[in-house]
Parts: structure tokens; C-alpha cells; sequence
């Protein structure tokens, strides 16, 4: 969704459960914002965020989650991050740059499968 012209990603919406799998895919997906602003700017001001949308990913969970289990996701989640920015640098300072001049979703997609 886009909220005063920033956009984002939300999780949840339907109110579905979700598959093991699909928690491990949306951990990536809820703290690459994090891992991003802090590889690029040395910190993350939207931290705060992107946990609390992980946690209630593992609230939807079909299954429960144990706490230290939800950490090791969250820390595999940041890791996997981190190595799909860096092993995308290119591509990721493209979309950066996509952001800055606030381009659509869809140029934003079609570079990160150019």
C-alpha cells in the first residue's frame, strides 16, 4: 500500500494463516527494509515496523512459534536479507534510486527482473 506517498509492504491483511514456508519467505520480505536502510545508511528508522509486522506474521502462523524459534527466523530472515541485497547490488541501488524519484511499482519490478 502507499500512505503519504512512501511505499509498503503489509502483511496480514486478509487474515490468513500462513504456512511455515510462508513465514520464512515473509521474514525476508519484512526486515529487507531494515537490512537495506542499515547497509545503506549505517541504521534503520523503520525498525520498529518491520519487526512488529514480522511478529504478527508469526501470530498468522498456522502453527505456533516459540519465542527462541522466532528469533532464529528473524535473525535467518536479516541474514538472508543481507545476502540477497548484496548478491543484487546492482539491481538494489537501481530500485534505490526508483524510490527517490518515487516511480512506480511497476518500473520498480520490471527492474528487478531486467
Amino acid at each position: 500500500s502507499v500512505l503519504d506517498g512512501v511505499a509498503r509492504v503489509e502483511f496480514g491483511v486478509s487474515g490468513n494463516k500462513f504456512s511455515s514456508t510462508e513465514v520464512a519467505a515473509l521474514s525476508i520480505t519484512a526486515l529487507s527494509g531494515l537490512v537495506g536502510e542499515a547497509m545503506q545508511w549505517g541504521t534503520a528508522e523503520g525498525a520498529q515496523n518491520d519487526l512488529m509486522q514480522l511478529e504478527g506474521v508469526f501470530r498468522q502462523s498456522e502453527e505456533f512459534i516459540r519465542s527462541g524459534d522466532q528469533q532464529d527466523i528473524t535473525r535467518w530472515g536479516a541474514f538472508t536479507a543481507s545476502q540477497l541485497l548484496k548478491n543484487n547490488a546492482d539491481k538494489y541501488e537501481k530500485v534505490v534510486e526508483a524510490f527517490s524519484r518515487q516511480a512506480s511499482a511497476e518500473e520498480c519490478i520490471l527492474i528487478l527482473e531486467s
